[in-house]
């Protein structure tokens, strides 16, 4: 039985190796980029005829395209490229992934929410990641998150090579705020409780006098848009970290900037 989920993988595998667009990969091959793209959602069936067509135009078995056995099967191990292990820590975990072959960053996937005593929005990936010495992972906000009232909370997020728990990504309320922050630490902790009654506990909506004098005191006048479980809300960007020894002086010498802090450049 043909296992369409592997030969959509292999197929982004190769586009990412060739360093293209999905709409370049399909026009060497001869393949109208909007067919392919739904080819690799699984919106569209994969044709031996397009398995040809790719074959032919990237010197690529078929049967590895098919199978993944074969000898292309090591073609594309990139010397250069790093291996990073991932656990999956629930069934639903997505593994990381970029939407274009050259992007920096590989987009993270909700599989839970939770509203804390923080007033943080905390989601889970249901992954960790074993990150090489020398290296770090750093989590930022995608650009989605303009359509979005958050701000990740610790932005930048830093996963340590090390590390081994759970990634997750928490966000701060941009419209609405915690006041009562101080809730939830004599054991009265909200971690896990439902949405509506995260909003009555911790938000309540600030600068009301000032911009809105007609809404009545405790008034929600409206409430921030999150993600979902299921969609993607942050994204990972490995880096090298330089080794880094500091060394006490008297002198730093001199610089053309020298003391200037903020603002002394001017607007």
């Amino acid at each position: 039985m043909t296992n369409y989920n592997k030969i959509r993988e292999r197929l982004r595998h190769l586009s990412e190796n060739k360093a293209c667009s999905t709409s370049e990969f399909a026009k060497k091959a001869g393949i109208e980029p909007s067919n392919m793209l739904k080819m690799l959602k699984g919106q569209q069936t994969i044709t031996a005829k397009t398995l040809k067509k790719i074959s032919e135009a990237y010197g690529i078995s078929e049967e590895w395209l098919r199978t993944g056995k074969g000898k292309t099967e090591n073609q594309f191990k990139d010397k250069n490229k790093m291996e990073i292990k991932i656990k999956k820590l629930r069934k639903d975990a997505v593994v990381p992934r970029k939407a274009h072959a050259t992007d920096a960053g590989f987009d993270l996937t909700a599989v839970s929410r939770v509203f804390d005593c923080e007033g943080n929005v905390t989601y889970g990936t249901g992954l960790t990641f074993d990150i090489p010495e020398g290296y770090v992972g750093l989590i930022f906000p995608r650009s989605s998150i303009c359509k979005k009232d958050l701000a990740l909370s610790n932005a930048v997020g830093c996963v340590d090579s090390g590390y081994h728990g759970e990634v997750m990504a928490k966000f701060k309320p941009t419209l609405v705020v915690c006041d009562k922050g101080s809730q939830g630490r004599d054991g009265n902790d909200y971690l896990g409780t439902n949405q509506t009654d995260w909003e009555t506990q911790f938000v309540t909506f600030h600068g009301r006098d000032e911009r809105y004098p007609d809404i009545e005191e405790g008034a929600l006048p409206f409430q921030p848009r999150l993600y979902e479980v299921g969609e993607r809300i942050a994204q990972l960007i490995v880096m090298p970290i330089p080794q880094v020894e500091f060394v006490e002086v008297d002198d730093l010498g001199e610089s053309e900037r020298g003391t200037g802090g903020y603002g002394s450049t001017g607007k």
